[in-house]
């Protein structure tokens, strides 16, 4: 247990109720994993009522339960390395959460996905991308589904810094836009999954005029990379459905991986174009 959190705890314990230290009793003896940290499983694993899971918090010096919550998930109560049940890495919902736990289990989501793709990410990868990108003759983006939301960031983003760019999430024009590519042009192909039928189809089309193939995906056994010439791993995990979500922010995140690089590698070229463009975008905006 983190020494602070013991210490709080002991330093208290004299002054708790009987029922009140049958829960502190449980923290000092290590009995606790991220997956009880919820008002019910406390109650159950101390023989007590939740009013005093509740109490039990409050003699610590907290508004209630919610609060000293808070507190474990700042001061990494549990170890990184707990992998299955990480409090501040993978807090999956529960039928009987309530709404206040939403927001901290979001975010816990979201930061495991962003470790997970630090972890796995190539700074070598994404330096050969942005190369490919800043010598390409033009870039056209396939995505499909959740991905649309990343490929559309991305289009906007090199559109404002004057890169010649070709994105619509019509999968059928994405097909023939692949087609109309050559050995001079960049096609980015984004899937989580790795085996989106459209977006595979069109990274498939576009292997074949001889276009540098870029592919943002979660895994490097993805079908997908069979047309790749570089790989950007979000990370290596099992693929499930509900991961649409987190897989987004990992997504988000490589995209501004790319946008930055960009901007290190001709600062002074790109630096100029976005401050073209930021003033007709000003020119749009109601003063």
């Amino acid at each position: 247990m983190e020494k602070n959190i013991r210490f709080l705890i002991e330093s208290n314990y004299s002054s708790m109720r009987k029922s009140e230290k049958k829960i502190a009793e449980l923290f000092i003896e290590n009995q606790i994993s991220a997956k009880d940290i919820n008002i019910d499983t406390l109650s159950r694993k101390g023989g007590v009522s939740q009013p005093t899971v509740v109490r039990f918090s409050r003699s610590l010096g907290f508004e209630g339960f919610k609060e000293f919550k808070t507190y474990l998930i700042e001061k990494g109560y549990f170890k990184e390395d707990d992998d299955e049940y990480n409090l501040m890495t993978q807090f999956e919902m529960d039928i009987n959460d309530d709404i206040s736990d939403v927001p901290s289990k979001i975010i816990a989501s979201n930061i495991k996905q962003l470790k997970n793709t630090l972890k796995n990410i190539s700074s070598e990868d994404i330096e050969k991308a942005v190369s490919a990108i800043d010598k390409a003759g033009k870039v056209v983006i396939f995505a499909s589904e959740n991905s649309c939301i990343v490929a559309d960031d991305l289009s906007i983003k090199l559109v404002y810094m004057g890169i010649d760019v070709i994105y619509s999430s019509d999968y059928i024009r994405q097909s023939v836009y692949a087609s109309n590519l050559n050995k001079n042009d960049v096609a980015i192909a984004i899937s989580y999954c790795g085996k989106t039928k459209n977006t595979v189809e069109a990274a498939k089309i576009a292997k074949r005029t001889g276009a540098t193939v870029i592919t943002i995906t979660n895994s490097y056994e993805s079908i997908i990379n069979k047309y790749s010439d570089i790989i950007i791993c979000s990370g290596n995990e099992k693929i499930i459905y509900k991961e649409a979500i987190v897989s987004r922010c990992s997504q988000l995140a490589i995209i501004d991986m790319i946008y930055m690089g960009l901007m290190v590698r001709k600062p002074k070229h790109y630096s100029k174009v976005l401050k073209k463009n930021s003033k007709i975008i000003e020119e749009h905006v109601i003063k």
